[in-house]
């Protein structure tokens, strides 16, 4: 007389493996992930430089300042040579000024200066557009992660159920209640309902781990620090 186990073998248990951590809020992965993410500090980094270009070329627009002095010194003599030893006469000029000189059109300058204007703003947009890709890409992880969650809880239920039924089922055929061929089916639907359960939770693992990616929180996760 065979039993159930003997014909089938023991439904394959569920390997341990780590639980994520609970979903954290949206707003504050949305956040960190606008601090950290390295293409949207290069973006900030660039449009910085390009509101300095716009200094730089507003200042090529002024007119160039020029201080200048000028010492004088007037006499009179009865010989030229006497007049630098000495005079009966003498007045002596100091003129200090200020002047400004610059080309009106300036065209190239100017060209310039519109040019570092219309980047700037190109970076601004671009910056923008940037952190709304990054806030929709954070958005749809979380959305995969609780997801994943879900599916894990059903899949748990499931298998469980499953599980259930084919001991069910070896009890009957112990007792004469029941066929091999249905507890061979039990016996592969309590499997199947295990093997979804493993890989429902793998697939949570892998969803938190693109979430740490997307929102910068991978590397703090496992303790890697940047230097």
């Amino acid at each position: 007389f065979l039993t159930g186990t003997a014909l089938v073998g023991a439904v394959p248990s569920v390997p341990p493996l780590p639980v994520p951590a609970p979903a954290p809020e949206p707003e504050r992965c949305v956040t960190r992930a606008i601090e950290t993410r390295p293409e949207l500090a290069q973006a900030r980094l660039d449009l910085e430089k390009d509101r300095l270009e716009i200094v730089r070329t507003a200042n090529g627009l002024l007119p160039v300042p020029d201080l200048f002095t000028t010492l004088g010194n007037t006499s009179y003599s009865d010989t030229m040579l006497s007049s630098f030893r000495g005079s009966r006469a003498a007045s002596r000029d100091v003129l200090v000024g200020l002047r400004a000189s610059g080309n009106l059109h300036r065209r190239a300058e100017r060209a310039a200066a519109k040019s570092a204007k219309t980047n700037a703003e190109m970076g601004r947009l671009s910056l923008v557009n940037l952190e709304r890709t990054v806030e929709r890409d954070v958005r749809d992880a979380l959305l995969a992660l609780r997801t994943a969650e879900e599916k894990v809880k059903s899949t748990a239920v499931t298998s469980r159920a499953q599980q259930a039924a084919y001991e069910a089922e070896q009890v009957k055929f112990d007792v004469g209640r029941s066929d091999a061929y249905t507890v061979a089916q039990a016996h592969r639907d309590a499997t199947a309902a295990r093997v979804a359960e493993a890989r429902a939770r793998v697939d949570l693992a892998r969803a938190r781990i693109e979430l740490d990616r997307l929102d910068g929180d991978l590397l703090d996760r496992f303790g890697i620090v940047g230097r």
